[in-house]
């Protein structure tokens, strides 16, 4: 077989077969379940016959890969995406026929994590946390399973390091463990507890650089766990953009500030401040872009927050401004205030403002008062009843700002569940927002636009 070769799946997620030809193409699925029939058979036209044909039975492929020179692993599902992984098979490119199927014992969602060490590593998720399952590259046995402790895991793989990482976090519980491909056997393991309550993002893993922010910024050995250098004076949340490694070189972004740290002993090489929400950094040959997003302000600009840009802006006078979805009616609103003693001052409009469109007292559901950053003073969440009897949940939260004696309420309001991009782009606000420098280029530009 030479290279260029392409799956070409013409009527195999139809009629149930896997063609497999030469091509000038290197796409893997050429058409997708839902194509025509009409489509498809215009579409085989075009295409060489195959070299062979497997026969699959009414199944949807899931998953393709070429897992050596001349052996390609197929994940299958019931005919359905979105049903669990039926089987793995591993099939011969040059002749299509089956080394082995590997029928999955619990009906779960698997995908390949790698395919290193002899072994074909696949991740599904429970429900609960994560689970690891390792077969036999060469006959398809189970080898050994892993189920996550915590219940947020994911896990990387290091081919080159005879290595497989479990990283896992519970509230303000974490653990990285290492283990061994071959058995299992768990290598060494460190546990961290973290400072800040909201999420951090995970590993960074590149070559043989292991990276994590628990706490700050630390690198680590990937044969030991130990660590070469910390910087706990850099603290990262989820919305912070992947850190970038040139030549000895760590690039890093942490709340809209971008530094450049030695790789070998983590020292600061230069720190530039910026009032952005920085999204993505893109090293080049000997600069690097930066690609952010504006901040969202009231129009004077006391305070800035990161939030989607499809969300509208309105003001409503007093220092009350309103943001809304326009998909699905939920909208945060804003008020600001000067000469505050009291952050109280400022919670109390927001309570009144939600019995306003409530039938009575709103219902606190919520534990005790958060806290997300040094701005964040209180954050409660409520439930209830709009007058037309449609139901809502908020959020309330207080940032004051004691030496300057301002202060900022901020409500949220959603009359579905918290649809999952509504939940995020509120939990954004609250983990972004800071009071602003009124004389800040990117304030001027959000006042100009």
């Amino acid at each position: 077989m030479t290279r260029g070769l392409s799956i070409n799946i013409v009527a195999c997620l139809v009629a149930g077969w896997l063609n497999w030809s030469l091509s000038k193409s290197v796409h893997a699925q050429e058409l997708q379940p839902i194509t025509p029939m009409e489509n498809i058979l215009k579409y085989k036209e075009t295409q060489d016959p195959p070299l062979w044909r497997l026969a699959l039975g009414p199944v949807y492929v899931s998953e393709m890969y070429q897992t050596g020179k001349d052996t390609l692993l197929l994940g299958l599902k019931e005919n359905d995406p979105q049903l669990p992984s039926k089987e793995y098979m591993l099939v011969s490119m040059v002749t299509g026929k089956p080394f082995w199927r590997y029928e999955m014992k619990a009906k779960k969602d698997y995908n390949l994590l790698s395919v290193s060490h002899g072994n074909i590593f696949l991740v599904a998720e429970t429900g609960e946390t994560m689970e690891l399952l390792t077969l036999n590259s060469k006959n398809g046995k189970s080898l050994w399973t892993y189920k996550g402790k915590f219940n947020q895991c994911s896990f990387y793989s290091f081919p080159g390091f005879n290595k497989i990482l479990a990283e896992q976090r519970s509230g303000e519980n974490a653990e990285i463990a290492a283990m061994d491909p071959e058995t299992g056997k768990e290598i060494w393991n460190r546990s961290f507890r973290l400072k800040k309550e909201n999420s951090v993002p995970g590993l960074f893993t590149e070559e043989d650089v292991l990276i994590h922010f628990f706490d700050g910024i630390q690198r680590i050995s990937i044969e030991n766990g130990q660590p070469f250098w910390s910087r706990t004076d850099l603290l990262f949340d989820r919305y912070d953009p992947p850190v970038q490694i040139q030549n000895d070189t760590l690039l890093i972004s942490q709340n809209g500030n971008i530094t450049a740290l030695n790789l070998t002993n983590g020292k600061t090489i230069w720190a530039h401040k910026t009032d952005m929400f920085i999204i993505n950094l893109f090293q080049m040959e000997k600069v690097f872009m930066v690609r952010s997003e504006l901040p969202r302000s009231d129009i004077n600009a006391n305070y800035s927050f990161h939030l989607d840009n499809s969300w509208t802006s309105s003001e409503r006078g007093n220092g009350v401004t309103r943001f809304s979805d326009p998909l699905t009616g939920a909208f945060i609103m804003t008020i600001h205030l000067e000469n505050v003693s009291d952050p109280g001052q400022a919670s109390e409009v927001m309570v009144s403002t939600l019995k306003n469109i409530s039938k009575g007292d709103p219902k606190l559901f919520s534990g005790p008062d958060m806290k997300i950053n040094p701005l964040l003073i209180s954050l409660k969440r409520y439930e209830g009843m709009e007058k037309d009897s449609i139901f809502y949940q908020a959020l309330l939260g207080t940032f004051w700002n004691p030496d300057k004696k301002k202060a900022t309420a901020v409500m949220t309001l959603s009359s579905i569940d918290f649809l999952p991009s509504v939940a995020e782009d509120f939990q954004r606000v609250f983990e972004t927002f800071r009071f602003s420098n009124p004389a800040s280029m990117t304030d001027k530009w959000t006042l100009r636009s």
